[in-house]
């Protein structure tokens, strides 16, 4: 029997083939990690369902380890300095030739806290032009105090 050698397509490292004669990578494990994230990321690309499997499969791991995020940056400062350094990076880039260089742009559409300094009164609401990073769900606005005189 004669052995047929190919070239993995990842490593490019040539490979015998033993069973299957489709078979593109080699089986070390940096390869065989590639040839499954491969398949990953076509299959959520051309299946719906297993997308919505995924995504649902996603959420509920979340929700089971809500604080998971927090618990790996206090493990790992680092991680977390770099993640702000990148992400201050980012925001000047984003607002840059905005007429405001705070971090305004950054709220989330839930995030009105529970103590609310907002008083009583008229005011007059009107759409914020250049709207920063804010969820798409979320609306902007400027509000302004006006007294009756």
């Amino acid at each position: 029997m004669r052995k047929i050698k190919k070239s993995c397509v990842h490593c490019h490292q040539s490979f015998v083939l033993r069973l299957n004669p489709q078979q593109r990578y080699c089986s070390q494990r940096a390869c065989q990690n590639m040839r499954k994230h491969s398949w990953r990321k076509h299959k959520r690309a051309d299946d719906p369902d297993y997308r919505i499997n995924r995504q649902l499969t996603n959420k509920k791991w979340q929700q089971r380890h809500t604080d998971y995020w927090r618990n790996y940056r206090a493990r790992h400062p680092e991680y977390a300095e770099r993640n702000r350094k990148q992400q201050r990076i980012r925001d000047q880039r984003h607002i840059k030739g905005h007429r405001k260089s705070n971090a305004w742009h950054l709220a989330k559409s839930d995030a009105l806290p529970i103590k609310n300094d907002i008083k009583t009164g008229i005011y007059r609401i009107k759409p914020v032009t250049g709207a920063g990073l804010a969820k798409s769900d979320a609306l902007l606005v400027e509000i302004s105090l006006m007294t009756m005189s």
